[in-house]
């Protein structure tokens, strides 16, 4: 039985926790690729943390409540509310790396809203105590997933006002420009980047994944081909895929899918790449990705993609994926139930893609 993923409103957070002026609009007007690729969390546990041993117990309450969907009312609030509690007492400590889990752990129970609006409040209160900028990855990457694309733009606007600057800062830029439908604003975010920073190979992966997304996947191809050494980076392998996948080298395209699922094999990339390239163990490689697409924040373009992968007939040009596509996934969240029946190994049938609800 499918549970529908729902995202409940800054009021909510009020009224189950408590918690009165979290969203701090005040505070901090809102003036982000690929997503990045994050660290698992219990990865990165050590017994000497307690904050991160909290954060874990607070990740497996996300789970449960998640999986228990309507029946959660008791718990969900009451996990929400330990969440904000602890939540703010880290943002005292200034622990962002732990003030992201928090808000990825609401995420991860299906408070969406409560989570940005958690993390638009840390925004506020750090503005100017830190040049750390975990936190506004974070909105932005969940501003996208919300479909609030041009607001995550604006936050990273923001963010590369902030020195030092990184890479990732223009990277997150364009990336959300992208998600907008704002190609040359997206393609002016990498050059500006790259005044700062040049050389970096994030930056020129992104670039190609602008010319992608313009209908020029052949000089996609070519500025990839450019980037020497070869970076080892899910985005890099992505976009390689795609590219492939567009100009109609099914072969190639199989090549890059197995790598991203050699070494990345936490990212949903993979399974979706071997999927849109159809052949044997398509259901398997599309029930996989939708497994892996809900354990990470980080995989919002996973999700949006979906879809579209599903839709990749094995005797058409598959994985058209244009401006167009772009703009329409970005407002609607693809909702997943990774508890369904439905996506177990069992639940599988060959040739039938475990469905997802657009």
């Amino acid at each position: 039985m499918r549970k529908t993923w729902l995202l409940c409103g800054f009021l909510a957070l009020c009224t189950a926790s408590g918690c009165a002026g979290c969203d701090d609009r005040g505070a901090a007007p809102a003036p982000v690729s690929s997503a990045g690729e994050a660290t698992p969390l219990e990865e990165s546990i050590t017994p000497a943390d307690p904050l991160l041993q909290t954060l874990a117990s607070l990740d497996e309450r996300a789970r449960l409540v998640a999986s228990e969907g309507s029946k959660a009312s008791t718990s969900r609030s009451s996990f929400k509310r330990d969440s904000i509690a602890f939540g703010n007492r880290v943002l005292g400590d200034m622990r962002l790396d732990v003030v992201v889990g928090v808000a990825e752990a609401l995420w991860r129970a299906g408070e969406g809203e409560v989570a940005a609006a958690f993390l638009q409040r840390a925004v506020g209160l750090l503005q100017g105590k830190t040049t750390e900028k975990k936190h506004m990855h974070a909105l932005a990457l969940l501003k996208v997933e919300l479909g609030r694309a041009l607001e995550a733009a604006s936050l990273m606007e923001r963010a590369v006002d902030i020195e030092p600057t990184t890479p990732r800062d223009f990277v997150l830029l364009s990336w959300a420009y992208l998600r907008s439908g704002r190609l040359g604003p997206a393609a002016a975010a990498t050059r500006r980047g790259a005044r700062g920073h040049a050389g970096a190979p994030e930056l020129a992966v992104q670039a190609a994944e602008v010319l992608l997304l313009k209908s020029n996947a052949e000089n996609a191809l070519e500025a990839l081909a450019a980037i020497q050494p070869e970076p080892a980076s899910e985005q890099f392998y992505r976009v390689r895929g795609e590219a492939h996948l567009i100009t109609g080298n099914r072969d190639q395209a199989s090549v890059d899918a197995k790598t991203l699922v050699t070494k990345f094999p936490g990212s949903p990339w993979g399974p979706l790449l071997e999927s849109a390239a159809g052949g044997l163990g398509r259901a398997d490689a599309q029930g996989h990705a939708v497994r892996l697409s809900v354990e990470s924040l980080s995989s919002v373009d996973g999700r949006a993609a979906l879809a579209w992968a599903e839709a990749a007939e094995d005797s058409v040009s598959p994985w058209k994926r244009s401006l167009g596509t772009e703009q329409k996934a970005a407002p609607k969240r693809v909702t997943l139930d990774p508890f369904s029946e439905a996506l177990t190994p069992e639940g599988l049938k060959p040739g039938a893609p475990p469905s997802v609800n657009p």
